[in-house]
């Protein structure tokens, strides 16, 4: 055989043994504020029952927008864990931090408890928009959970700037957003639980 194609063959093969690293993994995580937070056990008891995702986000790779229509997968970097169990985790604790008069948790974490109320979100869009900004859009509704009543609701509509288009910056806006939208479904929960 010739030596060159030897020298071919060991090249190629060597190739496809090299092992592409694993990839980076994040997680949403609540305000500072709130993660140090102690447990309260003020009442009423709020459940964080739902948050629906636009299924495009259902995966372990990031994903934004490049342009209207179309959609990047980031193979180098994941979701530590799937952004329907991130968003109303993390929404339950800084929800919990802003308002101090209610408990605000997840239905496994209130078994055995009386849950008047619940909150459920539903997001059309959490995500890089592919023109250096993160953007978070949605509704959210309070409801009574016994009689079914709206207690209160509001729109989500959220973007942040992003320092660069790494993925450390794109988590961080995320993080930043959530905490935003947060902040606002708090303010307009303020006297309405325990009606």
């Amino acid at each position: 055989m010739n030596p060159r194609a030897v020298v071919c063959i060991a090249v190629l093969i060597g190739s496809g043994c090299a092992q592409k690293p694993p990839p980076n993994l994040y997680v949403i995580s609540a305000t500072p504020e709130a993660a140090s937070r102690t447990w309260s056990h003020a009442e009423p008891v709020v459940a964080v029952t739902r948050a629906r995702l636009p299924e495009y986000l259902e995966r372990s790779q990031l994903v934004s927008r490049n342009g209207a229509n179309a959609l990047v997968l980031d193979d180098d970097n994941h979701w530590g864990e799937p952004l329907s169990d991130s968003v109303p985790r993390v929404l339950a604790e800084n929800l919990s931090h802003y308002l101090p008069s209610a408990r605000v948790v997840l239905p496994e974490d209130a078994r055995g408890q009386k849950v008047p109320y619940e909150y459920v979100v539903a997001l059309d869009a959490y995500e890089p928009d592919g023109t250096g900004n993160v953007v978070m859009r949605g509704h959210w509704v309070l409801r009574d959970i016994h009689t079914g009543t709206v207690v209160s609701e509001g729109d989500i509509d959220e973007r942040r700037p992003l320092e660069s288009p790494k993925a450390s910056d794109a988590v961080a806006g995320m993080n930043e957003t959530l905490n935003d939208a947060s902040r606002q479904i708090a303010e307009a929960s303020v006297g309405k639980l325990g009606r």
